[in-house]
Formats: structure tokens, C-alpha cells, sequence
């Protein structure tokens, strides 16, 4: 495997709102125990796992998106958007796979780097508004 250490989601990506942080935690570690268990490129069982792993992303997302309409975030609506987007893409990849029959490590690293697009490009506006109402103290131990 190509991957030299365990994917992790830098500190500077970290919302500061528990519950968030902790799902990213958790979509990152499935990826690293996926990937630990693969010596070599090639992913057969990718049909079992990365339909799990995109359900996982979706029952985040919802998450995400019931914190901020709690919080009246004025950028839901683009936020669920961008969601949206990133599912599309992550089934996108998985008709891929089953069209090649097989995944690569570099297919899960995909997964990785959604994660990533959503914390820099969408969670941090959030936080920023959070901070911007004065709340983000509220929604800390969430």
C-alpha cells in the first residue's frame, strides 16, 4: 500500500464543535482501518464497504445540517447544496469502481479528501457565523 501513514484531518480543520469533530474522527478512522487492511493496491471487497462509508457520510451530513438550522445559520442552504454535491461525487466514484471491478487506494483517499473539501470549504463558514453571532460557545459541547 501507497499510503505511508494513517490519513488525519489537520488541526487547523478541527470546528471546535465536539460532535462535528468527533464524526470527521470517525469517517477518517474507518477510512484507516479500511486501508490498513489492504497490502496492495487493488481493493476487491470495495462493493461492501464504500456504500457503508457514503451512508456514513450522508448520516454526518445530516447531522451537520440539523446543528445549523438549529443555530439559524444563514448559509444552510448552500451548505446542503455543497453536500449534496459531494454525494454525487462519492457515488459517481463508486459506479467507477464497479465499472473497473475494483478499487485502488487512491479511491479511498477520494473519500479522505471530501472530508477535507467540507471541513475548509462549508464547516468553517459555520464556525465562522458561530463566532460572527457570538455562539459558538453554545454549540461547543454539542
Amino acid at each position: 500500500m501507497n499510503v505511508v501513514s494513517p490519513l488525519k484531518l489537520p488541526e487547523a480543520f478541527e470546528t471546535g464543535i465536539s460532535s462535528i469533530d468527533e464524526e470527521h474522527k470517525g469517517l477518517i478512522a474507518d477510512l484507516n482501518d479500511y486501508l490498513s487492511s489492504f497490502q496492495q493496491e487493488a481493493i476487491g471487497d470495495f462493493d461492501k464497504v464504500f456504500p457503508v462509508i457514503i451512508a456514513d457520510f450522508e448520516e454526518h451530513f445530516a447531522a451537520e445540517e440539523q446543528l445549523m438550522a438549529e443555530a439559524g445559520y444563514s448559509g444552510l442552504e448552500r451548505h446542503i447544496r455543497h453536500h449534496q454535491q459531494i454525494l454525487v461525487e462519492l457515488h459517481t466514484l463508486l459506479e467507477r469502481c464497479r465499472e473497473r471491478g475494483t478499487a485502488e487506494t487512491g479511491d479511498v483517499i477520494v473519500f479522505f479528501q471530501k472530508i477535507i473539501d467540507d471541513v475548509s470549504k462549508a464547516d468553517m463558514k459555520f464556525v465562522e457565523f458561530l463566532l460572527t453571532e457570538n455562539r459558538l460557545t453554545e454549540f461547543k459541547s454539542r
